[in-house]
């Protein structure tokens, strides 16, 4: 009914056009009946009029068209949304002129993933490449193969996509279809970059983990890898889950690590730790980035015992000194700018530099952001921000001269910092915007790309409909 609805809409338009026509061949008709010259008269005129109109006419008949097309397309989303077969097998018949008749190919492959046929579906792929409905389709379909262990069709259809439950989906299919030495070490060695990672894995894993943590792969330096990782990432439950694959030992270590992970104040002074050992040191450092990202001065003043006796490695203490440094910095604190400055010029990059002078700023220290600033890389140096505040240096520092030549390089700008520079010398604002040349050539071109059309008209189409195709 809503179909047929649609249809008598435009019915009118086509009355409309032999309106327009009309008059004109009555008009000539009656001239007929005087002269001949007044008929050839007329005759031109009414034909010259009606070639106008007819233009008009055919690009609103066109355009009522391409709605009518639309109208179409929504129903029938809409009819197999709501499991409406019928209906939208008879809108879909109707569509395929349409521009978007590849999604509602996409929307009735997808509502029968189960029973369409191997062909049916590779055809689709190979007939939509260029878009992304061949890698959706061929995404659902392939965890439907996994989910019926149809695993020869899984290896000819997987193309490295879909993220790891895909991929490992994909070993499950080489053990499950080949029972070489060589494929087997092949995916034992491919799991362990996916089993070390620091977060639980999709349940599609867990065939080739299960294999993997039986095999002489699984180690117990990728143990303490996966372990650590997991620290990283704050995810304590699995570091715990993982350290019961170690001895007992190690095991208490991992519980003291998730301690010092909850509250590093108290547990990094334990008697534990004072031994010198890899995994402690680890910990340690763990523990005292935690800590300095909550309080850089009790960090500061914990790191100065604990970097003592336990084996750390000049780079170990050069970063930690830097990484301490940087976050008292942000947190402000009165100090940062001292702290900083005593990184050891081995540690100093481009961070230590920036932080100085944000730190010199703070402090309204003019000779020593002078300083800072000069200090900077050549590139940011020239940042709008840095060449405002130097010449705010300047200023402060007596340089007027240099000041206000600076403020008025500065004051040329459409920014920020451009605005502020005009008002230090009460200066009219800049807006020296260009706009972008414009290419008609190179408009149409791209116009005439068929994802930018099919894009274009679904977001002509309707918001909504849009934000469905693109979850569905």
């Amino acid at each position: 009914m809503r179909y047929l609805n649609n249809c008598m809409k435009y019915i009118p338009i086509f009355l409309l056009s032999l309106a327009v026509y009309l008059p004109f061949i009555d008009g000539v008709r009656a001239e007929n009946a005087s002269s001949p010259e007044a008929t050839g008269n007329l005759l031109a005129s009414a034909t010259a009029t009606a070639n106008l109109n007819a233009s008009s006419q055919i690009a609103l008949l066109e355009s009522n068209l391409t709605e009518l097309k639309r109208a179409l397309f929504r129903d029938a989303v809409e009819a197999i949304e709501n499991g409406d077969l019928d209906t939208f097998a008879t809108l879909k018949n109707q569509s395929t002129d349409y521009i978007l008749y590849p999604y509602l190919e996409y929307f009735d492959l997808r509502n029968r993933l189960s029973s369409a046929s191997d062909e049916e579906l590779m055809t689709f792929i190979e007939a939509y490449k260029e878009t992304p409905l061949s890698y959706r389709i061929r995404t659902q379909w392939l965890y439907r193969l996994a989910e019926d262990q149809r695993w020869d069709q899984y290896l000819k259809v997987y193309k490295q996509q879909g993220g790891v439950k895909l991929r490992c989906a994909y070993h499950h299919a080489r053990l499950a279809t080949d029972n070489s030495k060589k494929t087997y070490r092949a995916v034992m060695k491919a799991t362990a970059h996916l089993w070390k990672v620091g977060s639980e894995q999709p349940k599609e894993c867990e065939y080739i983990f299960n294999k993997f943590e039986k095999s002489k792969y699984l180690t117990t330096p990728l143990i303490w890898e996966r372990i650590e990782n997991a620290m990283q990432k704050g995810n304590t439950k699995l570091a715990t889950e993982v350290s019961k694959k170690l001895g007992s030992r190690d095991r208490k270590a991992v519980e003291l690590w998730v301690k010092v992970h909850k509250n590093p104040a108290k547990y990094l002074e334990s008697k534990q730790l004072r031994k010198s050992s890899l995994v402690n040191r680890k910990i340690v450092i763990h523990g005292t980035k935690r800590l300095a990202r909550r309080n850089a001065e009790q960090a500061r003043e914990l790191w100065g015992k604990l970097q003592h006796k336990r084996g750390f490695g000049e780079e170990q203490l050069g970063e930690m000194q830097r990484y301490i440094a940087l976050r008292s910095s942000y947190q402000r604190h009165p100090n940062a700018f001292t702290w900083l400055k005593e990184v050891e010029k081995k540690w100093v990059d481009d961070d230590v530099l920036y932080w100085r002078a944000m730190s010199a700023l703070r402090m309204q220290d003019w000779k020593v952001l002078e300083k800072s600033i000069d200090d900077l890389p050549a590139k940011e140096k020239e940042e709008p921000k840095w060449q405002y505040w130097q010449a705010r240096t300047w200023d402060q520092l007596g340089k007027k001269e240099q000041a206000t030549e600076l403020f008025k390089k500065i004051a040329t700008q459409t920014n920020y910092y451009g605005f502020l520079a005009s008002d230090r010398i009460g200066a009219s604002y800049s807006f020296n915007l260009e706009p972008l040349p414009r290419d008609e050539k190179i408009i149409q071109e791209i116009y005439k790309l068929p994802g930018i059309q099919r894009a274009r008209e679904l977001y002509l189409v309707d918001q909504q409909l849009v934000n469905l195709i693109m979850t569905g």
